[in-house]
Parts: structure tokens; sequence; C-alpha cells
């Protein structure tokens, strides 16, 4: 498991893209075909990040949280 987050003072400059888009480059790389993630359901900035990066709403996982996907194989 790993944990996430972005500082406050670099929110709004691009560090969660910059985050994202390299995770998804290096899990292509190594091979991987899906990546999934819970968030907390009551952090609408993180959604909307997650969602503004390809992810997709996977529904409730439970304890208050949302499960996202990432389809990283070519479609």
């Amino acid at each position: 498991m790993v944990l996430v987050g972005v500082a406050l003072e670099a929110r709004g400059a691009g560090a969660v893209d910059a985050l994202l888009g390299e995770f998804a480059r290096r899990s292509v790389q190594r091979g991987h075909r899906r990546a999934d993630l819970l968030v907390v359901a009551d952090n609408p900035a993180a959604l909307r990040a997650y969602e503004r990066n390809g992810w997709r709403d996977g529904g409730a996982a439970g304890a208050g949280t949302v499960r996202y996907l990432l389809d990283l194989a070519p479609g």
C-alpha cells in the first residue's frame, strides 16, 4: 500500500497531474495493464484530479471510500 498526497503549498501548480502522469508512465513501462486506488469519498478535489487524469469511478469501496480505476493497456 502506498499513501500519496500533495502538500498544500503545491496544490494548483500541476503537481498532482505530474505525479499521476509519471505513475501511469512507469506502470505501463513495467507491463501493468490496469491500476486501482481508493480515495476518501468526501475529497472532491482528489476525485476531480483523478477523473481529469483518466481514472474512472469504480464505485463505493466501503468505509467512506471510492475505488478509482485506470486502464493502462492500449485500447
